[in-house]
C-alpha cells in the first residue's frame, strides 16, 4: 500500500497544482521564446509557460523526504539534481528575459556542468561506488579513480542530451520516462530497491506535467527541467553501475545528440553544407513534412524498441 501512495501522491499533486503554477508563469510573463529559424508550425508556442520543470523538481525533492530514507546514495542524487535544476532555472529566467548576453554562455553552463560530474566523481570515489555493469554479461568493472572522468563526461553529456529532444510537445518527458521504466527491472535485479522508489516518485512526477504538455503544450518544462531530468538519469547510473545501459535505455537522447554534433561538425568542414535541414534531428523530420505528433509518437515508440534492448542487455544478471 505504501508503494502505491509513494507512485500516486507526486502524480495528484503536479496534476492539481499546474494549473495553479501555469497561471503564476504567465502573471510574471515567463513566456517561450521561439527560434525564427525553426519549423513555422512552432511559432504559435511563443509565449506559452515555461520553468514547467521547477515543479516537477519541487515535488521530487518534497516526496524524496516524506517518502525515503536520506541513504548517501539519495544524498548524492539531491546534490545533483538541485544544482541542474538551479542551473537551468537561471539560465531559463535569463532567456525569458532576453539577457542572455549577461548571464550564462553555453560555454559557461557547460562549465558549470563539469564542476557538477567531477564532484560528484570524486564523491562516488570516495564512497567506493565504482561499478560498471557490462551489457548482455554478467560481469562488472571496478573503474577505482576512473570513476571520476567518467562522472565528468557522464552528468554534461545525458544532461544535455535530454535538454536537446526538449523540443517538441510530450516528448523529452516521454523519453524520459520510458528511460526511467527500462531501469526499474534492471534495478530490481541488481537490487537497489531505495534507488527504485526514487524513480517510481519522478516518473509520476513527469506524469503529471506530461498531462498539460502533451500536444497542445500548455507548460514547457525549459531547461530547469531538461536539465534537471538529464542528470537525474546520470547520477542514477552511476549509482547503480548502469552506465553503459544508458545507451539503450536512452536510444533517442543519443540518436539526437549525435544528430546535432554531426550536423555542427559538417557544418565546420564544409564551409557551410548541412546534413540535416535542421538539427535535432526531429526538427528535420518536421521540415521534411511529418506532423509534430508523428514525429514524437515515432520517437518514443523508438524509445521503447531501445529500452527493450537494455532490459535484454541485464538478462545475463538474473
Amino acid at each position: 500500500m505504501n508503494q502505491i501512495i509513494i507512485f500516486i501522491s507526486p502524480f495528484l499533486f503536479t496534476v492539481l497544482l499546474m494549473p495553479i503554477f501555469i497561471d503564476k508563469l504567465k502573471s510574471f510573463s515567463f513566456g517561450q521564446q521561439i527560434r525564427k529559424e525553426g519549423p513555422e508550425s512552432h511559432y504559435s508556442k511563443e509565449g506559452i509557460p515555461t520553468m514547467g520543470g521547477a515543479l516537477i523538481l519541487a515535488i521530487v525533492l518534497i516526496s524524496i523526504f516524506i517518502f525515503l530514507d536520506l541513504s548517501i546514495e539519495i544524498v548524492l542524487v539531491l546534490l545533483v539534481i538541485i544544482t541542474s535544476g538551479l542551473l537551468g532555472f537561471i539560465d531559463d529566467i535569463l532567456n525569458i528575459k532576453g539577457a542572455e548576453s549577461l548571464g550564462l554562455t553555453a560555454k559557461t553552463k557547460f562549465l558549470i556542468q563539469l564542476i557538477i560530474g567531477l564532484i560528484i566523481g570524486v564523491l562516488l570515489f570516495y564512497y567506493n561506488i565504482t561499478d560498471l555493469y557490462i551489457p548482455f554479461t554478467a560481469n562488472s568493472l571496478n573503474l577505482g579513480y576512473l570513476v571520476i572522468p567518467f562522472s565528468l563526461l557522464l552528468i554534461p553529456a545525458t544532461s544535455n542530451a535530454v535538454n536537446l529532444s526538449d523540443g517538441l510537445d510530450g516528448l523529452a518527458g516521454s523519453l524520459f520516462t520510458i528511460s526511467c521504466l527500462a531501469f526499474i527491472p534492471i534495478l530490481y535485479i541488481l537490487g537497489f530497491n531505495q534507488i527504485i522508489l526514487l524513480l517510481v516518485i519522478t516518473i509520476s512526477s513527469c506524469l503529471g506535467f506530461l498531462w498539460y504538455n502533451a500536444n497542445p503544450a500548455q507548460i514547457f518544462m525549459g531547461d530547469t527541467g531538461s536539465l534537471f531530468l538529464g542528470s537525474f538519469l546520470a547520477i542514477i547510473a552511476l549509482l547503480t553501475g548502469t552506465s553503459l545501459y544508458l545507451l539503450f535505455l536512452g536510444g533517442i537522447f543519443v540518436i539526437v545528440t549525435l544528430s546535432v554534433i554531426l550536423q555542427v561538425s559538417y557544418f565546420k568542414i564544409s564551409g557551410g553544407k548541412r546534413i540535416f535541414k535542421m538539427a535535432p534531428i526531429h526538427h528535420h523530420f518536421e521540415l521534411s513534412g511529418w506532423p509534430e505528433v508523428k514525429v514524437t509518437m515515432r520517437f518514443i515508440i523508438l524509445q521503447i524498441l531501445f529500452s527493450g534492448v537494455g532490459i535484454i542487455a541485464s538478462l545475463p544478471l538474473i
